[in-house]
C-alpha cells in the first residue's frame, strides 16, 4: 500500500545467504533506501558505508549501526501460547536454533518460557548443547530433535523460534514415529 501511495518506485530484490559477503556493486550502487538482513558486522558496515538510508529487518547483531525494525516478540510469544492453550494443551516446550545466534529469536524463547511458567507449567527447551549447530549436519540435528521429542511429555505444543525451525521440528515428529498435532503441536512464526 505504501509503494502504491508514495511510487512508483523501483524496487530491487536480491536475496542473498545470510553469511555471504557484501555484494561488490553496494559500494557503487545508488539506490534511494535499503533493507537489508545483516548478519555480520562486515555486512552492518558495508551497507553503513553506502551512506544511503537503510534499516535491517533481522536484528541479529545487536551493537549494528543500522535501525532495527521487526517483530514485537513479548505479544507473538503471547498468541503462540494462547493458541496451544486454547488447543487444549497442558505440556510446552520451545525449539530454536543456538543462543545467541539470533537475538530476537532468543527473546522469542524467553517469551514464551516466561507465558508458560505464568501459567503455571513448565516448559522444556530444546538443549542445543548437545549439538554443535553450526557444525552439525541436517541428518544429526534431525536426531537430536527427535531424541528430544520422544522424551517430552505428551500430548505437548511445540513453538518453534521460526518456521524453517517448525519444518524441521514437523520432519523430526516424522522420524521419531510420533502423531501430528495428536502427540505434538507444532507452531512456527514468520508467515512462510
Amino acid at each position: 500500500r505504501y509503494h502504491h501511495e508514495h511510487g512508483p518506485w523501483s524496487i530491487y530484490l536480491v536475496p542473498h545467504g545470510l553469511d555471504e559477503p557484501p555484494p561488490a556493486w553496494l559500494k557503487h550502487w545508488k539506490g534511494d533506501g535499503i533493507l537489508c538482513r545483516i548478519n555480520s558486522r562486515r555486512m552492518a558496515d558495508a551497507v553503513e558505508a553506502t551512506g544511503i538510508p537503510a534499516v535491517d529487518v533481522r536484528g541479529a547483531l545487536s551493537e549494528s549501526p543500522v535501525p532495527f525494525v521487526g517483530l514485537d516478540n513479548r505479544p507473538i510469544s503471547r498468541l503462540g501460547y494462547e493458541h496451544l492453550m486454547q488447543c487444549g494443551l497442558k505440556n510446552f516446550a520451545f525449539c530454536g536454533r543456538p543462543r545467541g545466534e539470533n537475538p530476537p529469536q532468543d527473546l522469542r524463547c524467553d517469551y514464551f518460557v516466561e507465558q508458560v511458567e505464568q501459567g503455571g507449567q513448565h516448559c522444556e527447551v530444546f538443549p542445543w548443547s548437545r549439538v554443535r549447530a553450526r557444525k552439525a549436519s541436517w541428518e544429526h540435528e534431525q536426531e537430536e530433535i527427535a531424541r528430544w521429542l520422544k522424551k517430552l511429555r505428551k500430548p505437548v505444543g511445540v513453538m518453534a523460534s521460526n518456521d524453517d525451525r517448525g519444518h524441521q521440528v514437523l520432519d523430526s515428529c516424522r522420524r521419531a514415529g510420533l502423531s501430528v498435532p495428536h502427540e505434538v503441536a507444532v507452531l512456527g512464526v514468520d508467515n512462510d
